[in-house]
């Protein structure tokens, strides 16, 4: 009895196995033509200081729209406007080089009328040679005066540009989705951090298709999307196909870009890319 049983649970069993075969195949038939993916921002940036210091202000909330290079924050900027100004006053000071000058043209007379005596055969050639170095002095003083000047001019586009490194602006268009720091908190080096800003008048949605069904895209091609309720969705652009298959699953990633001027799509919404 318990052999004829068992001859029959083996003779079920090979009816079955062709059946779940079948099924199989189909589920897999499915899955190559609809592949499920999530958006994602078009862009996520952490806007970083580029200096240390104490944060000085916070400008934007959670969740404000920004547009590209909006103040979001500052750093802490006195030290760097006192610097500014004591840098701008050497800078718009040409006494040293109209000192200088005054001098040279003293030297430059005083020499030139030597020459002309020792041209007509007076004078002497001790008291010339003197009046041509002091005379090449002054020229050399003038000379370091107006460097002096270039310099004190550079130095005060370097704290300008200092103090621009320390107003924290925003890179693109996007929406403010975190705040990392307080006023009055320290921002360092190793840990710049201040700000996320996310771009959403574009989003991303990433797909895994079988290898088989990834010859079939091409970057720039529209292709067609659904989401879970079956809404209406904009066509996507192709933006992206992986040369790289997984050795294991045989998937291939498939960046899709989506419109989303007008805000109606989410960040993190399910979305179904037909391959067909």
């Amino acid at each position: 009895m318990r052999t004829h049983e068992a001859l029959s649970s083996i003779r079920n069993l090979q009816f079955a196995i062709p059946f779940l075969f079948l099924l199989l195949l189909g589920a897999n038939r499915i899955d190559a033509k609809r592949s499920e993916g999530f958006t994602e921002p078009y862009q996520t940036i952490d806007v970083a200081a580029a200096e240390s210091g104490i944060v000085q202000d916070v400008r934007v909330e959670l969740g404000q729209t920004v547009k590209k290079s909006e103040v979001l924050g500052t750093l802490d900027d006195d030290v760097l406007k006192a610097s500014l100004e004591i840098a701008q006053l050497k800078a718009n000071s040409t006494a040293a080089i109209d000192a200088a000058t005054a001098e040279l043209e003293v030297k430059q007379q005083r020499l030139n009328a030597l020459a002309e005596i020792n041209r007509t055969g007076g004078g002497s050639r001790d008291e010339f040679s003197r009046a041509k170095a002091d005379a090449e002095l002054a020229r050399a003083k003038l000379k370091l005066a107006e460097e002096t000047l270039a310099a004190d001019r550079l130095e005060v586009k370097k704290i300008e540009v200092q103090l621009q490194r320390r107003t924290i602006r925003s890179p693109i268009d996007g929406v403010v989705t975190d705040i990392h720091r307080d006023p009055g908190e320290f921002v360092s080096l190793t840990e710049p951090k201040l700000f996320t800003v996310v771009r959403l008048d574009r989003l991303r949605a990433k797909f895994y298709v079988p290898a088989e069904q990834a010859v079939r895209f091409s970057k720039g091609q529209r292709v067609k999307l659904a989401g879970q309720a079956g809404d209406k969705l904009p066509m996507g652009e192709v933006e992206f196909v992986s040369p790289v298959t997984h050795a294991e699953s045989r998937l291939v990633r498939v960046d899709v870009i989506l419109d989303n001027r007008d805000g109606r799509l989410r960040s993190g919404q399910r979305l179904t890319l037909a391959g067909e």
